[in-house]
């Protein structure tokens, strides 16, 4: 009689050899690379400032797995397909991997390849920080560099703040609000002069004019959010040690999906809704502008 492996235990059991795709993270967590200005028309938003790009499969997913995630819009990715783009996001990191690039899409630049896990937020009509959920997001060569330059950029501004009115709490445990601000794109020119330079748009960090009690309280991720990133932290170790992933240094695809479908996995039991961190209607509004 013919043998028929069913293909729950194919999949339940994968394959023996080490050469494998890599590890997967075992809940949704949507990958989010940075795009430079690529446009002069101002109408084209992450086109003309720089910003977040998704596939939109990813973005689906997400959205399916935590709720909607507002101010993303559609956009045109060529051979990668249809996209979600946004010009600035809140995070809160809560793990990161990097490898060497030794070479990126073909050409001859080098350099630090870094995948940030972060805990998203968004601000809604209300100007309320409403917690969305995990997001990888994707930076390469000079704009990883600069990304690590904000965050020490972003604990060093919040020091004072943190440690009067939040007892010394750590950087990452406040929404950090990153990508391109401003209606004129910030450019800067990577590269050395003895060999090819090109223009950029690096992430930004947006500067607040006064890093008070009423901000703090506003960005702080909340207890219920500290849970929920200690949870995916706790089951993302293999992930974020993936020597397969480290040792691949020309990884062609940047979109590539980092996560399962969300009927695959589960999310912490304790995560059922987006929480409201309250708002302090007392403070002024210039403190808190629209992300949207």
């Amino acid at each position: 009689m013919a043998v028929k492996v069913k293909q729950e235990y194919v999949k339940a059991i994968g394959s023996v050899s080490p050469e494998t795709d890599g590890i997967q993270l075992p809940y949704v967590a949507p990958l989010a690379w940075w795009t430079n200005k690529r446009s002069n028309n101002e109408n084209d938003g992450v086109e003309y400032f720089g910003g977040w790009a998704m596939k939109l499969d990813d973005y689906d997913n997400g959205v399916a797995e935590y709720g909607p995630l507002p101010n993303w819009y559609d956009s045109d990715g060529g051979k990668i397909g249809p996209l979600k783009t946004c010009r600035s996001i809140l995070v809160a990191p809560f793990g990161s991997r990097t490898r060497w690039m030794s070479e990126e899409k073909g050409d001859d630049r080098t350099g630090t390849h870094r995948h940030e896990l972060a805990y998203v937020a968004y601000v809604n009509s209300d100007r309320k920080v409403i917690p969305w959920g995990p997001m990888i997001l994707s930076m390469k060569v000079t704009t990883a560099m600069e990304y690590v330059k904000l965050m020490k950029e972003w604990s060093v501004t919040t020091y004072d703040a943190r440690h009067e009115f939040a007892d010394g709490a750590p950087a990452h445990f406040f929404y950090m609000p990153i990508g391109t601000f401003g209606e004129t794109p910030v450019i800067t020119v990577a590269g050395k002069k003895t060999s090819k330079t090109s223009n950029v748009t690096h992430p930004q960090v947006y500067q607040y004019p006064n890093i008070n009690e009423a901000l703090i309280d506003y960005l702080y991720v909340g207890d219920a959010v500290c849970d929920w990133m200690a949870e995916f932290k706790s089951r993302s170790f293999e992930w974020l040690r993936d020597k397969k992933w480290s040792e691949n240094n020309n990884e062609a695809d940047e979109a590539t999906t980092h996560a399962p479908e969300p009927s695959e996995v589960s999310v912490p039991e304790t995560q059922t809704a987006p929480v409201d961190p309250g708002w302090d209607d007392s403070a002024e509004e210039e403190l808190f502008p629209d992300f949207s």
